[in-house]
């Protein structure tokens, strides 16, 4: 369903039940739907492993804004998250002109992306949210007993990074998140073949 579609059903659904109230059938924005998140942890050049989530590695389109308070009102736009505008496109809803393709010099959306979609920043708040009833961290992180350094960096757009130190830190920050949670799962590399035996 495109958004002409969408809209004319909208239209239609109005004006056949002319009983009720005109705002019971103002448009709502598709909201997206929790799911699993899994991240997985790339070896560096240092021996550390930096975890980074199953998101996108590049900016998405968005909806623009202009489209957004057309269908579903003034001060729509500033509700959704950029999760919900691609649940939105991925349904059909808006698809060509509707759309905006961050790009990396001047653009809000770009940097909203950036300080809080990026895979490596994402799992970073992944895992800051599992660990932070458990520890209580701190804004800026630190070391977990686990092994697990969180950081945030100094930079515009923000970028955070979550690594563990070595290949137990690996296997124990692992094991502690299957416990803490349901919404977030690590992936070993090669299925933790390899590091099962330290």
């Amino acid at each position: 369903m495109n958004r002409r579609e969408f809209l004319s059903a909208t239209t239609a659904m109005a004006s056949a039940a002319m009983v009720q109230p005109a705002a019971a059938f103002t448009p709502q924005p598709l909201r997206a739907l929790p799911r699993l998140r899994r991240l997985y942890a790339r070896e560096e050049d240092s021996g550390s492993w930096l975890f980074y989530s199953d998101g996108p590695t590049e900016a998405p389109k968005v909806i623009r804004a202009k489209v957004i308070e057309e269908v579903f009102g003034e001060g729509t736009y500033n509700t959704l998250s950029l999760q919900d505008h691609w649940a939105m496109i991925e349904a059909g809803w808006f698809s060509g002109g509707d759309l905006h393709q961050p790009v990396p010099l001047g653009d809000d959306v770009y940097d909203v992306w950036r300080g809080y979609y990026h895979p490596a920043t994402e799992a970073h708040d992944l895992l800051h949210a599992v660990f932070a009833p458990k520890y209580g961290l701190m804004r800026w992180g630190g070391r977990l007993p686990n092994g697990l350094d969180l950081g945030v960096h100094p930079s515009t757009p923000r970028y955070a990074t979550a690594r563990a130190q070595w290949d137990w830190n690996l296997l124990k920050i692992a094991e502690d998140v299957a416990r803490l949670s349901r919404d977030v799962a690590i992936v070993l590399p090669n299925g933790g073949r390899g590091l099962e035996a330290l």
